[in-house]
């Protein structure tokens, strides 16, 4: 027996692990999202829509055929027309080249694209809405007819653009954005034979289903010519191959003829112009309640794609009308996707007569607009990091009337609280009719056991329990919140070496935390204690002597934490270079070295000798490194300095300073060494940057092309390498 864990997840895109719950999410009445981790590890996302339950639309990418974009654009454009859109899935399989669906599409009873041929709508079955809006699932083709001179013909597509030969397809201003006719025949096997015809009507062509356009034949092509012009108010047809010359025989220019398109049930024949809604799928997973075995699946599909672990979309309706959706992620650890057969399995398991599988892999999205709240997210994860550009898609919009009359409240920030603590509740509202509402727009009342302004409340001074009563219209929500004076950890200056001067004073920042959450300790809570050669009140410490190492400590909520000082210590030389290990690097310069020199020196007995030629550098920049591993600066600093002894011409000189978390900060030291003699240079460096930072390197690195292979051998010399605190 299959393990499920359920999940409510967070809002906004699921970037955080989630918490356990047994409750679920209703996103409006009638509706219920939820999340669940099957052992595998799988992440199955499920909406459940009962009968009924609002309006079911379709999305085209950018309204036109051949064209691909986001769910979340797709969708966002009927939000901005007005729609309250509940939920949002990617839909049909594509040509990834031009964004054609590979079945057919309805939307508001009005005929987009055909299968490519009757038989496919056997491949690829349909996902549909009927004129009494119920949704159905089944085959179902489109089949046009067009009347001119002569037999009715069949017109075999609509807007699709490929195996045309011996076919006649009609095309409207939805086939592509540039409203001119693009035919794909690459192995030129049929396009050299045809012919098209343009034909005009007294307004734009719509296509409802089983609604007889009247046109006139307005240009005969008797050869095919590419580019032509689909007109405003007309549609095109091109016929290819054998049904050439009947197309020419039957369109007569300046003729008056009419076209139209009937769907048709494929099971049944039934004739189907009711349907107001339809998007093709895949393939079937279940058919009369059972599930596709791996031998069905492989019959009209590839077997590798049926076995391999992908993202998964499926959805699938229950007997009674409710319609089941399924999102399954795949390439992240805590879910690697499904086989077509797991997911035939699964959502048979929920209850469905019924179900068909959408485009899945990096395709697989799903949007929910959360309980309570007014926007649609998308609340998996993309195969692809991002939201991939699709074909078209299928929405859930509510048709409930708002009430704006609050009916449930819910409530987050009601985490552990510390003593003394202020937080402001953050509320979702839900109305009568199970539509969210805009908090901002509505006055809450709070009743409580301690200290509460608005929506914001204090904890009192004392560990026990914060309770209060939540009151918004009709609705009312008990909110109990535990208070504890213990703190889980407890740090004062991120623990860095604080370095003073004698009189110097500092405000230290304390940082503390119960669980996860960092809060704020009062000031009544913390108890303060200063080593010899200190003073501190109320965290504000003073140096009152004039060198020396020291501590302050700091206790709160059952924890100490101590902070060391250095007081007096404003200079320290890293490195004299008298003596220690030193290399030169560079992927680009070969010719320059580095050695210890009696010869030149500031101070002591010795100085670094840099000597280069630029004759070995023949590529990018002359970036020429020197590297020590003793380079350490123990405490926060200030500065970095250098001694340098200019020849007059070396290039740029820099550092490179990591610091304890890892960081990598590039300092200047000058703009060009164009001096001669001694000369101290310096750069700034953080006090914020974590210590202790390593010094990687000290470097020259020369960006004039023009010296690139030049011979000539020259010195700079280097000096006490010190840092400033």
């Amino acid at each position: 027996m299959v393990k499920k864990n359920k999940w409510v997840v967070p809002f906004a895109v699921m970037a955080l692990a989630v918490s356990p719950t047994v409750s679920a999410e209703q996103p409006a009445r009638g509706v219920t999202y939820e999340v669940e981790d099957v052992t595998g590890p799988k992440r199955v996302q499920s909406v459940t829509v009962s009968a009924g339950t609002g309006r079911w639309v379709t999305t085209k990418a950018r309204d036109k055929v051949l064209a691909t974009e986001t769910i979340p654009s797709q969708a966002k454009r009927y939000v901005d027309k007005g729609h309250r859109v509940v939920a949002a899935i990617n839909g049909d399989m594509y040509r990834v080249a031009t964004g054609l669906p590979i079945g057919l599409q309805i939307q508001e009873n009005r005929a987009l694209v055909s299968h490519t041929v009757k038989e496919s709508a056997l491949k690829f079955p349909s996902f549909t809405v009927g004129g009494s809006g119920r949704p159905e699932i089944g085959s179902y083709a489109m089949i046009g007819t067009f009347s001119g001179d002569g037999n009715p013909l069949m017109i075999h597509s609509l807007n699709r653009n490929e195996s045309l030969n011996n076919r006649i397809a009609l095309f409207t201003r939805a086939h592509n954005a540039s409203g001119r006719l693009a035919i794909l025949d690459p192995e030129k096997s049929f396009i050299d034979n045809g012919a098209l015809v343009v034909l005009e009507a007294d307004a734009p062509v719509e296509l409802p289903l089983g609604g007889t356009v009247e046109a006139k034949v307005k240009a005969v092509y008797p050869s095919y010519e590419s580019g032509i012009e689909i007109p405003q108010n007309g549609v095109v047809l091109a016929a290819f191959g054998t049904v050439r010359e009947r197309l020419l025989f039957a369109a007569l220019e300046g003729e008056e003829v009419s076209f139209r398109f009937d769907l048709r049930d494929m099971t049944t024949l039934a004739l189907r112009n009711d349907v107001k809604e339809a998007i093709s799928s895949y393939n079937w997973l279940v058919r009369e309640g059972q599930a596709q075995t791996l031998a069905q699946l492989s019959e009209q599909h590839d077997k590798y794609v049926m076995t391999a672990l992908k993202a998964r979309t499926a959805i699938g309706l229950k007997a009674d009308g409710t319609v089941k959706i399924l999102s399954v992620d795949q390439g992240k650890s805590f879910s690697r996707g499904m086989t077509m057969m797991e997911l035939a399995n699964r959502i048979r398991d929920e209850g469905v007569v019924d179900a068909i599988a959408l485009d899945g892999g990096g395709s697989t999205e799903l949007m929910v607009r959360r309980e309570g709240v007014l926007g649609l997210a998308t609340v998996n994860y993309p195969a692809d990091g991002r939201s991939r550009s699709v074909t078209n898609g299928l929405l859930l919009t509510s048709t409930a009337r708002p009430t704006g009359i609050a009916e449930r409240i819910q409530v987050s920030g009601t985490e552990t609280m510390y003593i003394g603590e202020k937080r402001t509740l953050g509320v979702k509202l839900v109305d009568t009719a199970g539509e969210p509402i805009d908090p901002r727009t509505k006055t809450f009342r709070l009743s409580n056991s301690g200290t509460a302004s608005g929506l914001t409340l204090a904890a009192p001074l004392k560990p026990g329990t914060w309770r209060g009563t939540l009151a918004v219209d009709s609705a009312r929500k008990t909110v109990t919140i535990p208070v504890t004076d213990r703190l889980t950890s407890l740090s004062v200056n991120a623990g860095q070496t604080l370095l003073l001067k004698r009189g110097e004073k500092r405000k230290l920042t304390l940082s503390a935390k119960v669980g996860t959450r960092t809060v704020t300790v009062p000031g009544s809570a913390v108890s303060w204690t200063a080593g010899s050669g200190l003073t501190v009140k109320d965290g504000l410490v003073t140096a009152v002597k004039s060198s020396g190492t020291s501590k302050v400590t700091v206790s709160a909520g059952g924890k100490t934490a101590e902070l060391p000082v250095l007081i007096g210590k404003t200079n320290e030389v890293i490195d004299s270079f008298e003596k220690g290990k030193y290399s030169a690097v560079s992927p680009y310069v070969s010719s320059y070295r580095v050695e210890l020199s009696d010869k030149v020196k500031k101070s002591g007995m010795k100085s670094m000798a840099f000597i280069y030629s630029y004759s070995g550098w023949k590529s990018a920049n002359g970036a020429m490194y020197i590297k020590s591993p003793g380079w350490v600066i123990k405490y926060p600093a200030r500065s970095i300095s250098l001694d340098v002894y200019g020849d007059k011409k070396a290039p740029w000189l820099r550092t490179v300073v990591r610091d304890a978390a890892g960081k990598a900060h590039t300092v200047d030291l000058a703009r060009r060494v164009d001096w001669s003699g001694w000369r101290t240079v310096s750069g700034k460096l953080d006090p914020a940057w974590k210590a202790p930072l390593r010094v990687e390197s000290v470097y020259f690195v020369e960006t004039d092309a023009k010296k690139r292979g030049k011979s000539g051998e020259s010195r700079v010399y280097l000096d006490r390498l010190s840092v400033q605190y």
